[in-house]
């Protein structure tokens, strides 16, 4: 949470930098197909790329974030309703205090739309926490057949 706080800090402009430093190889990728393409607006394509490169990281942080958080509670109880909706809620409303906070911040603005990316990206984190257990009790039943 720490850090997805520090990076709701920076103003536009250093967020700014911080992004198109994180995301530059987009530049010398999108340069690299419209030698092939031949895109009509290659700066389109390179905002596009780079807006995408944005959600992504914003739907990574907060996957991560709700494992963490489901993690954290599964020490205290295996109820699978109790280890969905806790986790969920908390990175929904972390997401919307962030987007709240960026309004405070010169050069930022907070958007609904990112804390519906959020929500994504905790309910994939979820996802893939339940998936990677599924598996695992999977894999394990069966050895104790064989």
């Amino acid at each position: 949470m720490l850090f997805i706080y520090l990076l709701s800090a920076d103003n536009g402009a250093e967020s700014e930098i911080k992004s198109t430093a994180a995301a530059g190889w987009t530049v010398i990728l999108t340069d690299w197909l419209d030698t092939f393409f031949h895109f009509r607006d290659p700066e389109l394509v390179k905002f596009i790329f780079h807006a995408s490169i944005r959600k992504v990281a914003h739907l990574f942080e907060y996957a991560v974030l709700s494992c963490l958080w489901l993690c954290f509670l599964r020490t205290f109880t295996q109820k699978k309703h109790l280890l969905i909706i806790p986790p969920a809620l908390l990175s929904v409303l972390y997401a919307a205090f962030d987007e709240f906070h960026q309004t405070l911040v010169p050069g930022r603005s907070g958007q609904l739309s990112d804390v519906f990316v959020d929500a994504t990206g905790a309910a994939i984190g979820i996802a893939c926490v339940f998936l990677i257990v599924h598996l695992q009790q999977n894999r394990t039943s069966k050895k104790r057949i064989v």
